[in-house]
């Protein structure tokens, strides 16, 4: 009867040790995972769109990686009310129908 539960008493510590290597090796699998995703997501996330406009040619450019991926002919301000020169931050946009464009940007 002693023998049988040193042979109980050494399964359960055996199964502990096991449930335990596969939780730690669970987690470390899951962390590794997740690196894996965030990077791909911050990979994704750093393409840098530039947009410039050249008012005397009337042309705007798409800039993506500092490569040009579009042009568009575009329409500058009038002489008595012309288009602001400078740099600008777009922090949003939005949909104002039919005519100029279909949309505006805020900066």
């Amino acid at each position: 009867m002693l023998d049988t539960n040193i042979y109980i008493n050494m399964s359960r510590k055996a199964l502990f040790l096991i449930f335990v290597f596969f939780t730690i090796l669970v987690c470390v699998i899951g962390n590794i995972l997740k690196k894996v995703e965030t990077t791909e997501a911050s990979a994704h996330a750093s393409n840098t769109y530039k947009i410039l406009v050249d008012v005397e040619e009337s042309k705007m450019y798409i800039f993506e990686n500092r490569v040009c991926v579009k042009t568009y002919t575009c329409a500058g301000g009038k002489y008595s009310t012309p288009s602001p020169v400078g740099t600008w931050k777009i922090i949003s946009k939005g949909k104002w129908g039919e005519g100029f464009g279909g949309s505006w940007l805020r900066t």
